[in-house]
């Protein structure tokens, strides 16, 4: 089929002027910030076509508001052929920098620069040929700059925008922009091809966005294929029992998932499983020795409170807290009568932390036997004189480091 003798959708014409009236009441980024913007009157005709190609070349899967802020860096360097080639491609990496893949975009421009240099004299092509043969320049591109910069109108740009909108509209069914961009030229009236994509990409970022388009709002829901279906009932009952369920339910089925899990290597399950069966398996005996941890919570609470202990406080003797403190100091700076009976009751603190050490001789540092030997020494001295033959033996042999059970064991012989 030629070129023009393609059946035209019925209502297209209705439908566009739909869209006219929807952006005439909204400013969109590609208003402000699309290629025909760049375009500078007061600059030389072939610097002003430069910054065109350019800003179309940094558009390619970026957002107009990157894209615009990436031409304003350029234009205040300086955005022409002999400056590009003059600067580094490390700068000028960083002032195209806020775009998608900047570094293969300029390598790009650079490449292009050179091409302009030398076969162009400093100029853009003219044709469609000559703009396809410069690294980075796709149809889309090449049609829009033909348009823009040489007011040239010979095929329409087709990006993602015209792509979808043009399919929800049942206007084509294709698959790429490619394809839709033959579709439509070979319907839609010449006249309509320089304008089109303007108003198609403006449409498509306010209100027909690629997700969750604005169809509540939209002049078309009632004609729009895709409106239709999206507000029909069963589609909004789909929806809503397409959103996520209560957390309850979520839980229900992350632990059923985790149950059919087989055991790992360390016979551990996750945690999520033990928790919300707590209530199912609290009622069951103590005696029963399964080792499941699914069917005895209680046991897995208890080792949950275990681990939130420091494994270092768990791994400390007992002993460091009861020989903390010295009772030598106190003997030393208070020697009043209080000291003194202190004096008689530390022989009783010590045996308690000799039951914490449990006798054990590699248990006890050289710090806390010296303090044993001095409350030993100091009771010894104010006894009375019958002193049994044990005591004496103790404290003679004091070099000898024994251990404090030792010495009660003797005493309470």
């Amino acid at each position: 089929m030629k070129r023009g003798q393609a059946r035209a959708p019925s209502d297209w014409k209705a439908t566009y002027a739909a869209i006219q009236k929807m952006r005439a009441g909204v400013q969109a980024p590609v208003d402000t910030m699309g290629c025909s913007t760049f375009e500078d009157q007061q600059l030389p005709a072939n610097v002003s076509r430069l910054h065109t190609l350019v800003s179309l070349m940094l558009s390619s899967q970026t957002r107009d508001e990157q894209t615009g802020a990436a031409m304003m860096k350029l234009k205040a360097h300086g955005l022409t052929v002999g400056n590009i080639l003059a600067t580094s491609d490390e700068t000028l990496s960083g002032l195209i920098r806020n775009v998608s893949f900047y570094k293969r975009k300029t390598e790009f421009i650079k490449r292009t620069a050179r091409i302009l240099r030398d076969s162009y004299e400093d100029d853009i092509p003219d044709t469609l040929k000559g703009l396809l043969s410069l690294p980075g320049v796709g149809p889309k591109m090449a049609y829009l700059c033909l348009q823009h910069a040489w007011n040239k109108n010979e095929g329409i740009g087709v990006d993602v925008h015209v792509h979808r909108i043009s399919n929800r509209l049942h206007w084509v069914h294709t698959k790429t922009p490619e394809q839709t961009r033959q579709a439509l030229e070979d319907w839609l009236p010449k006249e309509y091809w320089q304008v089109v994509n303007t108003m198609l990409v403006g449409f498509g970022q306010t209100i027909c966005k690629p997700v969750g388009p604005k169809c509540t709002t939209c002049l078309l829901s009632k004609t729009c294929p895709t409106g239709i279906e999206l507000l029909s009932p069963d589609a909004q009952d789909k929806k809503k029992n397409a959103r996520s369920p209560s957390k309850k339910n979520n839980v229900e089925k992350k632990a059923a998932k985790v149950k059919s899990e087989p055991r790992s290597a360390g016979g551990k399950r996750r945690r999520v499983t033990i928790k919300y069966e707590e209530d199912e398996s609290s009622e069951e005996s103590d005696d029963d020795d399964d080792d499941d941890y699914e069917t005895r919570p209680s046991r897995m609470r208890s080792v949950k409170r275990e681990q939130l202990v420091s494994p270092r406080k768990r791994a400390a003797p007992a002993a460091s807290k009861t020989t903390a403190r010295s009772p030598t100091k106190r003997i030393k700076t208070e020697p009043t009568e209080k000291a003194a009976e202190e004096v008689e009751e530390q022989p009783r603190r010590v045996s308690i932390s000799s039951r914490r050490l449990s006798g054990s001789p590699s248990s006890i540092s050289n710090g806390t036997t010296s303090t044993a030997s001095v409350v030993l020494s100091k009771t010894a001295a104010n006894a009375p004189a019958s002193t049994d033959a044990a005591d004496t033996e103790v404290i003679t042999t004091h070099s000898q480091q024994p251990t404090i059970s030792s010495f009660f064991e003797k005493q309470s012989d």
